[in-house]
């Protein structure tokens, strides 16, 4: 059995983090983006493509 490595981006630094995080994600929409601290909900940390991973239809 293969090792299994995922790969993972850290976008760090002073400016344009979130802008580029959101480009990478827009580039690989079968992969999910983390995000922290949250705005409004713990809930929208997590993305896997364009929805918000665990927002049910009700919540759109």
């Amino acid at each position: 059995m293969e090792n299994y490595s995922p790969n993972i981006f850290f976008v760090t630094g002073s400016k344009g983090k979130t802008s580029t995080s959101h480009f990478l994600s827009a580039l690989l929409p079968n992969s999910g983006l983390f995000t922290s601290p949250h705005l409004i909900s713990v809930r929208e940390r997590t993305v896997v493509g364009p929805r918000n991973a665990f927002l049910n239809q009700e919540e759109e």
